[in-house]
């Protein structure tokens, strides 16, 4: 239920009007760029004034890998979206990457190649359709949240010009691991881009991309429900599980270690670890609701009255009065980071569980996974 932090990836878009190097033909052969295929529908071949050329490539840039040998990332599909033309696809075949593959020879690997109108475009799509990481315990599919990928940033094509975008996916804030072997990939990008790019397309998987004007800068990330934006990621201190229903679920760690007794001073009522208490919350919000046990095996757990309230910059404040002595508990939590319930005394705990938020509930997780209140 943690991260995996050393995963990189790196996408170059370039629209450029005049060929390049060589490419990759739809049948998987490298081309003389005399015969590339035609991929915008128009028949023509050669870049004319009134339309730029686009080439993608792939790489990666991620450090020390640890215990992962490969990750192969198969993208099914790459359009960009015109201000005024719509979506226009400029890759439709599928092709498979191994992103360690391409670290250990620094290059990047070319994603699509077609004629572009001259004009504005503010979006780029790729379709993801797997991802499968290999490490020293095998091979494993990762869990993305969604298949579809599409970043929001404006840019430009020109005739005569080359128009380069670098999609810089972030190792560490990118792959984490979910628990049972499990990973999600659930992509942060850094999308800068330039004007005036020289761009050498010497075969599939060296693109050489040189000079040009910055043009555009901007950050984003896809969430546990898939939706791409600013702002928008798994943190990287998040507890991350993916449940039987295939369902990805993340939330803020609440550890609370394994005291020996109860807030109340009166003895080892807490299970030590081994009560399995379940709690509800109906929102963010200055709403009390019951906490209480189930399925314990610990004996007897102290219940707790909940109350949480969101703060402004997004922290919340959680507070657990116990029901039976009036003991409160009050701590924040600061965006994107983690709560333990205890007064400040180190061990001092209450139930001995993992505890964090998710979408309205409290989740609760221990050796046998998610024990939710529906």
């Amino acid at each position: 239920m943690g991260k995996f932090t050393s995963f990189g990836l790196i996408a170059a878009i370039a629209f450029m009007a005049l060929f390049a190097g060589c490419t990759q033909g739809g049948n998987g052969s490298y081309q003389a760029p005399g015969s590339l295929p035609d991929q915008t529908g128009t028949g023509q071949q050669t870049a004319q004034a009134s339309s730029g050329r686009a080439v993608m490539t792939i790489s990666d840039a991620a450090a020390d890998m640890g215990a992962v040998t490969s990750i192969l990332v198969t993208v099914d599909s790459v359009s960009v979206h015109g201000t005024g033309s719509g979506w226009v696809t400029v890759s439709s075949t599928p092709a498979t990457y191994d992103l360690l593959q391409l670290r250990a020879s620094g290059a990047q690997a070319l994603l699509a190649n077609a004629n572009l109108p001259n004009g504005s475009y503010d979006q780029i799509k790729l379709k993801i359709s797997s991802v499968t990481v290999v490490d020293s315990n095998g091979s494993h599919s990762a869990k993305l949240p969604s298949g579809d990928y599409a970043i929001k940033g404006a840019f430009n094509v020109a005739a005569n010009s080359t128009t380069a975008l670098n999609l810089d996916v972030l190792a560490d804030r990118s792959l984490h691991l979910a628990g049972n072997g499990k990973y999600v990939l659930a992509p942060v990008v850094h999308l800068t881009g330039t004007q005036g790019a020289d761009v050498d397309v010497r075969n599939r998987e060296n693109v050489q991309v040189r000079g040009g004007r910055s043009s555009i800068d901007v950050e984003v990330g896809m969430d546990e429900n898939g939706d791409v934006g600013e702002g928008r990621s798994i943190s990287s201190d998040a507890n991350v599980t993916i449940g039987d229903d295939g369902k990805i679920r993340v939330g803020l760690g609440i550890g609370l270690g394994n005291g020996q007794e109860n807030q109340n001073g009166q003895g080892e009522n807490n299970g030590n670890g081994n009560g399995r208490p379940l709690f509800s919350v109906s929102q963010y919000a200055t709403t009390a609701v019951e906490v209480y046990p189930a399925n314990s095996n610990a004996g007897e757990v102290p219940n707790f009255d909940l109350a949480t309230e969101m703060q402004s910059g997004g922290s919340v404040v959680v507070t657990m009065t116990e029901k039976a002595g009036g003991q409160k508990l009050i701590a924040t939590v600061p965006a994107g980071g983690k709560l333990y319930f205890n007064d400040g005394n180190p061990g001092d705990d209450l139930l001995g569980q993992d505890l964090f938020l998710q979408d309205d509930k409290l989740i609760v997780v221990d050796s046998s996974g998610y024990i939710v209140q529906d």
